[in-house]
């Protein structure tokens, strides 16, 4: 399923919208430069990490790693979402507490339900205000320090570090904001980071190029290598060579669907049907069943299965992991510690 924005009429209609956001967005961070409206600061440090499209940039993986990081250097963390597409994002919520996980993807939405279930000691919270929650996990669980799940945009909270996630195969050419294009902001808001991380990093000439355009912004850069692990079904994981010559449907609902099916075809895998849908899309039962004609079983992403209907054919998950380079880690040492 296209965006509006790979449409090109689509996109050239839209632009004037674009340009209403980007307005809206200018005028804000005017605000704020200002002192109109005011940053609010966490009683602990709060490591952002963010993007600048929508979807696609690997922050999911990259949050899951700095929030491991931090627990075996024996801090108590905490994690701040969103909540994007949750029922509970306008209300806010404790997510997770003690190794017990509160509501479900539905009241919390899928990214944050994913980070729960796959750090079930690290508590964590969804809202539209996420200083007021980042206050409950400090009081509640005397957090010392806070990862802050697609904070770039977020303006209200004071952060000491502020890493921007930009996939290493980004388009930047010709950049449009949403609703024209998958644009949050535009390219002069990376001087606000303190650090760029290039995430599915492959050495591709198209990334090279990126990382030297890049530069020209003066920031610190890190390349984050995509770890395609293997498949899941159940707690097991399995290798991808485990499902050659079996006949497969794809099913993905991510930022770029793409870059997974190119990978899984580099596999060997022989993607029978694909099914692709927009981000965070929630699965039904009913469009699953009328592909699965023929089907031996169903591969999909750990972000899309947490919404999955019940089935009887076997669903295996993609396990993603993020390799940081070793510098991003003293930075984030320095950082914290000095």
């Amino acid at each position: 399923m296209k965006l509006p924005w790979e449409y090109p009429f689509l996109s050239d209609v839209l632009l004037p919208l674009s340009y209403l956001y980007l307005f809206a967005l200018k005028g804000r961070s005017f605000l704020y430069k200002l002192d109109l409206l005011k940053q609010k600061e966490l009683p602990t440090k709060v490591i952002s990490v963010g993007n600048l499209t929508v979807g696609g940039s690997g922050k999911t993986p990259v949050v899951m790693k700095i929030a491991q990081w931090l627990k075996e250097k024996g801090l108590k963390v905490g994690i701040l979402s969103r909540g994007y597409k949750g029922k509970m994002a306008k209300r806010g919520t404790i997510v997770s507490e003690e190794k017990n996980l509160l509501l479900g993807p539905e009241l919390i939405g899928d990214e944050p339900y994913l980070l729960a279930k796959s750090l079930p000691q690290i508590p964590q919270a969804v809202g539209i205000d996420r200083f007021k929650l980042g206050k409950l996990l400090c009081e509640l669980h005397g957090v010392q320090a806070v990862v802050l799940d697609d904070g770039f945009q977020y303006l209200k909270l004071k952060k000491d570090l502020e890493i921007l996630c930009i996939p290493s195969d980004m388009e930047i050419t010709k950049v449009r904001l949403f609703p024209s294009g998958p644009f949050r902001e535009g390219l002069s808001s990376i001087k606000r980071a303190h650090l760029l991380l290039l995430t599915y990093w492959e050495g591709s000439d198209r990334g090279f190029k990126l990382l030297e355009r890049l530069k020209a912004f003066g920031k610190p850069i890190f390349l984050a290598n995509p770890l395609y692990e293997g498949l899941l079904e159940g707690k097991s994981l399995i290798s991808f060579s485990q499902l050659k010559g079996k006949r497969l449907l794809l099913c993905l609902g991510i930022g770029n669907p793409y870059r997974l099916l190119k990978f899984l075809e580099t596999e060997g895998l022989s993607i029978y049907k694909t099914l692709i849908r927009q981000d965070h899309h929630k699965w039904s039962k009913e469009e699953i069943e009328r592909e699965l004609k023929g089907i031996e079983a169903i591969v999909t992403t750990e972000k899309d299965f947490v919404k999955f209907p019940p089935l009887e054919v076997p669903v295996y998950r993609v396990k993603l992991n993020m390799e940081i380079e070793e510098a991003f880690w003293e930075f984030l040492k320095r950082t914290l510690y000095g």
